[in-house]
């Protein structure tokens, strides 16, 4: 376990973040400088079964590398609750991407419609990038994207900003790696500070083409635990919603409260862009993006005063699963994406590979958003609320859900209620009802077996 004097925290540092994590035990922060006083909580369930773990060491004994493929670059970049919603190049009213929407006027870049989390925490969204997998069909040692690859001569490089070495194993999770980087390894800024990513991409060396790299970057900006720089306070008044009284699910002490975090968020994301903006050029003027796919995306979204609630891991509510999925040609050009009425952080992997002219592994079930579009079931889960998209009428979204712990169940259309506000369970067509149930009990078996 690192300690706080051997990353250069200073006295006060610490009992600011002793009081930070007080209000979210379950954090990365937390859990890396007060493990004592932290429950490190999975509120999640991942598969194990063996079955789900034979189908996977098969898939990854008999797949084979691409002889003839695109050796191009590869930039993941993953911001910690990033919401779609609250970006501009989503449609956002406020001015919170300009950089990145000014840099689709330069590069050919797909925008993918309606994409959503599978889950509301990062371990496990981080997970379904990663593998391709819904979480209940996860096995214990899945076949990564990473993995796939370094088999095709790629270096793995991990720059992320927080705590994924003591955080649920993260580390260990993106599986093999050729360099690794995170706010642990060093001792000039505050472990949430997305400076320190910019400091690292400074000193890599100028790219010497002799060998394909993938870069996969984790900002903090818009995390309730993420350093917000003064510069980029745009939107006045502010106030942090994680340092509101501790409760399990965050509420605003006074109405008045909310837009001021509402404010702290949109911040969080101007920052984001201004410092991924930073990283490609950087990236850029070492060469590294002469010819190169770019993905930007969030692990989970954020509950920013909908039902009351600021934060995420509590909910399956559509604003702690939306995300975006942003692809961008850099060097390049392509097929425009497909028509897709929904897309999941399953498809990134396999929309990667596509880039590249790689085949994907037969146990990833995400598809590559190149493709011609077709029907969806997309799956989600946090805790004992299980659930899933369906996607087969032309421009129609349907949400089921169950929370097992209530015994309720949910279902909306959320292109026409996206507020989640008409529970049209009742008058659902009751073979299609039983259909989906089916699914999330196939989901939720691990689950009941705790």
């Amino acid at each position: 376990m690192v300690s706080a004097l051997g990353i250069g925290v200073t006295a006060a540092q610490i009992m600011r973040l002793s009081s930070l994590t007080d209000y979210h035990p379950q954090e990365p922060l937390g859990i890396s400088f007060f493990a004592n006083r932290s429950t490190p909580l999975q509120s999640h369930t991942v598969a194990t079964s063996p079955v789900i773990d034979a189908a996977e060491d098969k898939a990854r004994s008999s797949y084979r590398e691409t002889i003839s493929f695109e050796r191009r670059n590869v930039v993941l970049i993953v911001g910690d609750a990033l919401r779609s919603d609250h970006m501009g190049i989503y449609g956002y009213a406020r001015a919170t991407t300009p950089l990145l929407e000014e840099s689709t006027r330069r590069h050919q870049t797909l925008i993918a419609s309606n994409p959503r989390s599978v889950c509301a925490e990062s371990s496990c969204g981080l997970l379904a990038i990663a593998s391709s997998r819904p979480l209940h069909l996860t096995p214990t040692r899945p076949f990564t994207l990473h993995e796939v690859l370094r088999q095709h001569g790629y270096r793995i490089n991990l720059a992320l900003s927080g705590d994924h070495t003591n955080f649920y194993g993260l580390k260990e999770a993106y599986g093999a790696f050729d360099a690794y980087f995170d706010g642990t390894l060093q001792d000039a800024r505050y472990i949430n500070d997305d400076l320190l990513l910019l400091d690292y991409v400074s000193s890599l060396p100028p790219y010497d083409g002799s060998q394909p790299v993938m870069f996969q970057f984790h900002l903090m900006s818009t995390h309730g635990l993420g350093l917000r720089h003064a510069s980029e306070a745009v939107f006045q008044p502010t106030v942090n919603y994680y340092r509101w009284p501790p409760r399990r699910e965050r509420t605003a002490p006074s109405p008045d409260e909310a837009p001021k975090a509402v404010n702290y968020y949109d911040n969080g994301v101007l920052q984001f862009d201004r410092i991924v903006s930073r990283l490609l050029e950087t990236l850029e003027s070492k060469g590294y993006l002469s010819d190169a796919v770019v993905v930007i995306t969030g692990d989970h979204g954020e509950m920013l005063g909908e039902k009351a609630l600021f934060g995420h891991q509590h909910t399956v509510d559509e604003a702690v699963l939306r995300i975006p999925i942003v692809l961008q040609r850099r060097g390049y050009a392509g097929e425009p994406i497909g028509g897709w009425p929904l897309t999941s952080q399953i498809d990134i992997a396999p929309s990667i590979l596509d880039e590249l002219g790689i085949s994907a592994p037969a146990s990833w079930l995400g598809r590559p958003l190149q493709s011609l579009a077709g029907p969806r079931i997309v799956h989600f889960q946090q805790a004992a609320q299980f659930g899933l998209y369906s996607a087969h009428d032309a421009g129609r979204v349907l949400k089921y859900w169950s929370d097992l712990s209530a015994g309720k169940e949910f279902l909306y259309d959320i292109q026409d209620d996206p507020g989640e506000s008409r529970n049209l369970i009742q008058s659902m067509e009751t073979t299609q009802l039983r259909s989906w149930r089916n699914e999330v009990i196939t989901g939720s078996a691990a689950y009941r077996l705790e």
